[in-house]
């Protein structure tokens, strides 16, 4: 799990939420707090059951479960660990006209290691840690293009 602001105003806040799902898939959820028209909508749905029209996307990353999840490198990159002995490097965008998330793969790293915790700076090279389950590191410094 990982998160971070991505606007924050006097009537707008919005912030983005990476979580690692148990069977592969990494998942982005952006909610939008105070944006009038999502408010209306939410009023509008309370007597209904919760309706949550804020942006959200979810993508198989690894074969099997997601052990860590993390932003990185200018908060562009998502960067998750595997128990299938990867390190997947993806960028992500959110498209404020459509409101759409979207999460592309750009790097596939093999780990010699089932990963147990890894975390990922937002620097101009991007420094991973992962530890994995023999109480080894494995450090990695990536830029992009």
């Amino acid at each position: 799990l990982d998160s971070k602001i991505l606007k924050d105003t006097e009537d707008l806040k919005q912030g983005v939420i990476a979580i690692a799902l148990g069977n592969g898939r990494v998942a982005l959820y952006a909610p939008i707090i105070g944006n009038e028209e999502n408010d209306k909508e939410n009023k509008q749905n309370d007597e209904d059951e919760d309706i949550v029209n804020d942006p959200v996307c979810a993508k198989e990353m690894h074969q099997s479960a997601v052990s860590d999840i993390s932003f990185g490198y200018h908060n562009d990159w998502l960067v998750s660990a595997g128990t299938d002995k990867f390190l997947m490097i993806s960028d992500w965008k959110l498209n404020e006209k459509d409101n759409e998330l979207n999460i592309e793969s750009i790097f596939k790293i093999p780990l010699t290691e089932k990963p147990n915790s890894m975390v990922c700076t937002g620097n101009d090279i991007a420094q991973i840690v992962v530890a994995d389950l023999s109480n080894n590191l494995s450090m990695y410094a990536l830029k992009s293009k």
